[in-house]
């Protein structure tokens, strides 16, 4: 009887050993997926704000994208007055962001089709980290024959 009671008492350490290691890399991995959530949650954003200002850039239409029409339609800073342009103040980055900057950059690709690259920048958990979206906006206009 004696040696039943003992084989149970190592079984239970044992068992309780175990269970403690399980805990350990459980708890070990947590904050690493909750650091990769959260790089996750602001790249979309970074994304979502990139897209919707290139959505607005070609709403306004590609006549338009001068300084003075991109800065009364609240898509730009006041502030650079020539490409790249700055969005972080007239779309609130830091509200969304650590330590933001939003850039605009239009140029001429040809006599009628402008290119747009928007990047968002941030900073996360100390690393630098940005989002880039590019697109072409055609003259409408001009007629090809």
């Amino acid at each position: 009887m004696r040696n039943r009671r003992g084989v149970g008492l190592v079984d239970i350490i044992l068992a309780i050993t175990i269970v403690g290691a399980a805990a350990m890399l459980f708890s070990a991995a947590f904050p690493g997926s909750f650091s990769a959530i959260r790089q996750a949650s602001e790249t979309k954003e970074a994304a979502v704000i990139a897209q919707r200002k290139i959505e607005q850039v070609k709403f306004l239409g590609y006549e338009n994208l001068d300084y003075e029409k991109l800065l009364a339609a609240e898509i730009i800073d006041e502030s650079p007055s020539s490409s790249p342009y700055s969005f972080t103040n007239v779309d609130s980055l830091s509200e969304v962001l650590t330590n933001p900057s939003g850039t605009l950059a239009i140029t001429d690709n040809n006599s009628s089709v402008k290119s747009i690259v928007v990047t968002v920048q941030w900073n996360s958990g100390g690393i630098s980290r940005s989002v880039v979206v590019r697109s072409l906006l055609c003259d409408k206009r001009t007629k090809r024959g």
